[in-house]
């Protein structure tokens, strides 16, 4: 004790009281097994005396309490688990904790202590050990151990299955499932009831009045509708305190705001505090000034300190509330505020709180998402299409609150709105300057990588280096929430939507700046979705033609994708208008930067097809037999063989075997391209299938109106293009090159342009003008009236072409340099330089 008051005689009263506080905190802990939660930084403790009292009376309530193996209970529940599972395993425990079960993890091993020993003690001890099993458990040799020394000592295992399959060679023990996420169902919760003695939570309520009926159902991983049992409560005069965790926008705000409504319809002095508008040490006087307060937004406090006004408020100012007369308090936390709370006191802060004031009834309620039955009925009440909102994201009561009520002052109150809303809001909910900046930068930076066809998992240390290091790990990680989350250790966004909405916002900026950003990757269709659905169109219309004006006469080279992906949007914003692109690259990288597809990755892929289409032979039989034989074949323009054979085809397992197979040849590093493996190997299987079928397609092709090898042609294209049209539905989640939307009633126009690859839907095609346009495999194939487009100085003979059309234009066409295509296999590929396989040899 004198070396520390020698020590602080240079810190002033306030230094001196402080430090005198925490030897007091760490003498009264040496005599029990209560942590010291203690804020340490790199210029020392910052710990107020209130906190090092509260820690001092904390070890000496529970110096005072009573033996828990003499109360009757027969033990506690063991929870095995992997860390790689730790955010699930908090969830677990404090779930099973709200319903009064004794709950051990190792997370509550004092520092310094051995962790084997301890660990076997609890497990001897214990009632019944859950173990959490996933992929990361089965090989965790720790969590084996575990499960080993439960199994030698008899313990009951209760297994929840939470990733995978597996079952640590517990087969015949009934598992749980809860791969999802939620928490184990009632059946689960009454076995460690039995098991572990455990009583049930007593609580008797009134029956639910009429105001109740306003609340959105507010779900709770322990009850089916908190808000209706929250409800109940401003029925019940006695003292209580309820604290509602939750993800952003789960519902907390949008429940506390209606309960006030409900308490004071009974007649109680109700107070409400946005702690996020209002400083709390005004607001949250010693004397109350009503009986039951509300308490939202105590995550978004501005402190300097991170979460010290929590713990003051949680330690001195609500104790001396309840002291002076309050006799309800409902709080509302986010979980991921909570998450970062814990891991800086070492306890949760609804714990912290109830063992601050001990004689207080208490219940924690986490809140869950709707299910999709409750998300179906309660988008129906509310005017809401429910398809919409079924992204996790979405399904919360706090967004389907906002969308029901701005829908009609919003109109275009889409999904994509709603995200943004939700990300701007996590961005400004940041406790100061430094920790908006944080997020606001990794939420661009999520969008840029994003926009690049970069990956979005970075662990902490790679996320600090592209911010440049301007925020250190911990402070980044303390920032993950919102549309962000943190896996293993490793930040990623929530969901797809969340990266689509970031590259959105960030092409966004793309096409207002006068620079240019090459897009050097093929962008997903649902960020251009996205887009559309967060601006005006008017205005993104006039920003993407400023654009495509300025990149006119750049390659590929020099702008990647920027073209066909401002080309589609284009088209999207406005598919009743006509279409004017000139000079412009609108399609992807040239064949010559593609790797070779061998020889060998062909025939392995050829012989998947051949198995598939061989096994459905006789339905393709019976299908031609239906086709009447006045039908001309496509030589002599007509199209019923062709689209019952395309039919046929596009009906086959045909890309599922075909990707069971690359997947054991070639690497999924985006160095070949699947659709052109696909072609080679589809032209090869046809020709294989016919010529080794040639008298059952004979037998249902003669007698027609045409000669027979008109039909087999027929037969053979249209397989080949119901193949593609497997992968056409699939690479179309991407822009790669120009993607027209499936039917414009506009025309379009395109001079001097690149449309290698192009997807051109369904449209009629009779006014277009492709004038001196690169066309090598654009698809035509669905498009009507080919024929009659003008193609002049375009090389349409290399585009896909439905075969009308292809023996229409190839009589009429004495371009020298169809003619020298000619020369050569038509049925040529530039991305196979083997002999191609010739049909009906």
């Amino acid at each position: 004790m004198e070396v520390v008051m020698s020590r602080t005689a240079r810190l002033g009263l306030a230094g001196a009281v402080t430090a005198v506080a925490v030897v007091l905190m760490a003498l009264a802990a040496s005599t029990t097994t209560t942590s010291a939660y203690l804020a340490v930084t790199g210029t020392g403790l910052l710990m107020s005396a209130a906190a090092v009292l509260w820690a001092v009376a904390n070890a000496r309530r529970q110096s005072r309490a009573p033996d828990v193996s003499k109360s009757g209970r027969r033990g506690h529940v063991f929870v095995s688990y992997s860390r790689r599972d730790i955010g699930y395993v908090r969830r677990l425990v404090a779930f099973l904790r709200d319903l009064h079960i004794d709950v051990w993890m190792d997370e509550q091993i004092p520092n310094g202590t051995r962790w084997d020993q301890v660990l076997k003690d609890r497990i001897d001890t214990a009632a019944v050990v859950v173990l959490v099993m996933s992929p990361a458990a089965e090989e965790s040799n720790w969590v084996n151990a575990e499960v080993d020394r439960a199994r030698a000592h008899g313990k009951p295992l209760l297994p929840l299955l939470l990733k995978g399959n597996v079952t640590f060679g517990l087969s015949r023990i009934q598992h749980e499932d809860v791969t999802s996420g939620r928490m184990p169902r009632a059946d689960f919760v009454r076995r460690l009831r039995d098991l572990t003695g455990a009583a049930q939570p007593p609580l008797s309520l009134p029956q639910p009045g009429d105001a109740t009926r306003r609340l959105l159902p507010i779900p709770s991983a322990t009850r089916m509708d908190v808000g209706q049992f929250l409800a109940r409560l401003a029925e019940n005069r006695h003292r209580r305190i309820d604290v509602l965790i939750g993800i952003d926008e789960s519902g907390k705000s949008t429940l506390l705001r209606k309960l006030v409504v409900d308490y004071r319809d009974q007649g109680d002095d109700v107070r409400y505090l946005d702690l996020s508008l209002v400083d709390w040490r005004q607001a949250l006087p010693t004397q109350p000034a009503a009986s039951v307060v509300f308490i939202d937004h105590l995550d978004r406090i501005a402190e300097v300190e991170r979460f010290r006004a929590a713990f003051d408020i949680f330690d001195r100012v609500l104790p001396a509330l309840f002291s002076a007369g309050l006799s309800r308090l409902i709080l509302a936390l986010s979980t991921d505020w909570r998450t970062s709370f814990t891991e800086v006191y070492r306890l949760p802060p609804e714990v912290m709180l109830n063992k601050a004031l001990p004689d207080v009834p208490f219940e924690a309620h986490f809140l869950r998402t709707y299910s999709d039955e409750e998300l179906a009925t309660l988008c129906g009440e509310l005017g809401l299409d429910a398809d919409g909102y079924r992204d996790v994201s979405l399904r919360r009561a706090g967004v389907l609150a906002m969308a029901s009520n701005t829908s009609e002052q919003w109109p275009q109150a889409t999904p994509s709105r709603i995200r943004d809303v939700l990300a701007a809001r996590w961005i400004e909910a940041g406790n100061g300057s430094l920790d908006r900046d944080a997020r606001r930068a990794m939420w661009e930076l999520v969008g840029t990588l994003t926009l690049q066809g970069e990956p979005v998992v970075l662990d902490l240390e790679q996320l600090s280096h592209l911010l440049d290091d301007r925020f250190d790990r911990a402070h980044l990680r303390a920032q993950v929430g919102g549309p962000l989350r943190l896996e293993a250790e490793h930040v990623e966004p929530d969901s797809p939507a969340w990266a689509d909405l970031a590259a959105a916002r960030v092409l966004r900026s793309v096409l207002a700046v006068r620079t240019t950003t090459p897009i050097i990757s093929p962008l997903r269709t649902s960020v251009l979705d996205t887009l559309r659905g967060l601006y005006d169109p008017g205005d993104l219309t006039a920003q993407v033609d400023r654009k495509l004006t300025s990149i006119a006469g750049a390659d590929f080279t020099a702008m990647g994708y920027l073209g066909p992906v401002l080309a589609t949007l284009r088209a999207r914003l406005s598919p009743d208008e006509l279409l004017v692109f000139r000079d412009l690259s609108l399609q992807g990288p040239d064949h010559s930067e593609v790797r070779t597809i061998g020889p060998q990755v062909a025939a392995a892929v050829e012989a998947a097809l051949l198995h598939a289409m061989r096994r459905s032979l006789p339905g393709l039989v019976r299908m031609l037999n239906e086709v009447q034989a006045s039908e001309h074949s496509a030589y002599r323009g007509g199209s019923r063989v062709w689209l019952t054979a395309r039919a046929w085809a596009s009906g086959l397992p045909l890309r599922a075997s075909a990707e069971s197979t690359l997947a054991e040849l070639l690497p999924n590093d985006g160095s070949w391209r699947y659709e052109d493996i696909l072609d080679i190997a589809v032209t090869g299987a046809t020709t294989k299938l016919m010529s080794g079928n040639v008298a059952a397609l004979h037998s249902c092709l003669s007698g027609r109106h045409d000669p027979v090898e008109q039909y087999l042609a027929d037969v053979w294209d249209g397989v080949n293009d119901g193949a593609w049209d497997q992968i056409d539905a699939t690479t179309r989640a991407y822009v790669a090159s120009l993607d027209l939307p499936p039917a414009m009633t506009g025309s379009l126009t395109a001079i001097h342009c690149r449309l290698q690859r192009a997807h051109l839907g369904a449209q009629d095609v009779r006014a277009w003008r492709l004038i001196d346009c690169e066309l090598l495999l654009a698809d035509f194939r669905s498009c009507a009236n080919v024929e009659l487009a003008d193609f002049s100085g375009s090389n349409w003979w290399a585009a896909i072409l439905p075969p009308p059309a292809r023996y229409h234009l190839s009589r009429s066409s004495a371009d020298p340099r169809f003619l020298a295509w000619c020369a050569a296999p038509p049925w040529s590929n530039p991305y196979y330089t083997s002999q191609w396989p010739t049909p009906f040899d």
